[in-house]
């Protein structure tokens, strides 16, 4: 599948690398509807690029239901789920100034992301692949 062409809006207006998000794509193998898990936590990763359910956690500052944004919409809908990966993408990497920083954040939450480091190791690796070198 590839990425539907909503990912070079949510891309641009954030200022994402879309490349990144490929990346991400390629590793998450995701799919509209996808619903992995639970982890030890008990939250899921949802959709095409395996956003975790921990945003929608109340304890988190994140008021995604003032959006209208529902876990059901990142699971089943792409474009959903592109954008509220690319905006939180966008968040850490402005606290961070650290795009593989960002994606272990995306992957396992503010403050567990160290324990997403090798997947954004595995995001890297995978943008390496892709990159050509001069």
């Amino acid at each position: 599948m590839d990425l539907p062409a909503c990912v070079d809006d949510f891309t641009t207006y954030y200022g994402v690398p879309r490349i990144l998000v490929e990346a991400i794509y390629e590793v998450e193998k995701g799919w509209p509807g996808a619903r992995v898990g639970p982890d030890v936590q008990g939250h899921f990763t949802l959709g095409l690029l395996q956003v975790n359910s921990l945003w929608f956690d109340q304890k988190l500052s994140v008021d995604l239901q003032r959006y209208g944004i529902t876990a059901e919409h990142v699971q089943n809908d792409a474009c959903t789920n592109i954008g509220m990966a690319t905006w939180l993408l966008k968040e850490h990497y402005q606290r961070s100034g650290d795009w593989a920083k960002a994606v272990a954040q995306l992957h396992a939450g503010p403050k567990e992301w160290k324990k997403g480091i090798p997947h954004a190791h595995d995001v890297f690796r995978r943008l390496e692949r892709r990159t050509p070198t001069e």
